[in-house]
């Protein structure tokens, strides 16, 4: 069976997004990219109703609703009320009724306070160990990506140039650097902390982690 985890995909400026998807190399894909467009219409209700791929009812779009924790919403409010974080987290509740295996979502970090973001990706992660499906996360935030992915793909000016899990990503740092991308905050410090002190630490994703090999070292 094939290992669900959480991707993410480091974009730069001069990167298409339709480039992206083309590399992602999956047919099965449900796009979560925000467009106010979309929340044009009187109630939630009949958003849902217009952009849902099949039939639902009134107890799948609750469910749906429930899971991304849009509890005190009704689905005769007016979509265009809600916050932005509110309105990505509906079109990631339309993503989950319309059930694809694939999952790309769109500059999130974007339309979401640090609090939000961390509910959101604490719900992508429970649905992607829950019910198996893949998440594909772009975003031009490195440090968030390499916190919270376990697989990294990064482009350069629409070339991929690093495609392999966050793990090794410390090893493959010259290649990065020589691609004008800076490295992820804590892999900076402990580069410089190996360059000017001489001193080793293990490579790691986890401030906790971090802290615990400095007072190791020290």
């Amino acid at each position: 069976m094939e290992k669900v985890i959480i991707n993410g995909i480091l974009v730069d400026k001069l990167t298409s997004f339709h480039k992206v998807l083309l590399d992602i190399k999956k047919t099965d894909l449900e796009i979560i990219k925000f467009d106010n467009s979309k929340f044009i219409v009187p109630t939630i209700d009949l958003f849902f109703q217009l952009n849902c791929k099949k039939r639902i009812t009134l107890k799948k779009i609750n469910q749906s609703l429930t899971m991304m924790e849009l509890i005190d919403i009704d689905l005769s409010d007016d979509p265009l009320a809600l916050s932005n974080s509110e309105k990505y987290k509906l079109l990631l509740a339309l993503a989950l009724i319309n059930n694809s295996k694939n999952y790309v979502i769109v500059y999130p970090d974007i339309y979401f306070d640090d609090y939000n973001l961390n509910i959101m990706l604490r719900i992508l992660k429970k649905i992607s160990r829950e019910y198996r499906k893949n998440i594909y996360i772009i975003s031009n935030d490195f440090d968030l990506l390499y916190r919270e992915c376990d697989y990294l793909i990064i482009y350069s000016k629409n070339n991929i140039i690093y495609n392999n899990n966050r793990n090794v990503l410390y090893k493959e740092k010259d290649n990065l650097l020589n691609n004008n991308y800076e490295l992820p905050k804590i892999l900076q410090f402990i580069y410089l902390v190996e360059s000017k002190q001489k001193i080793k630490l293990d490579p790691t994703f986890d401030i906790k982690e971090l802290m615990k090999d400095i007072y190791r070292n020290v």
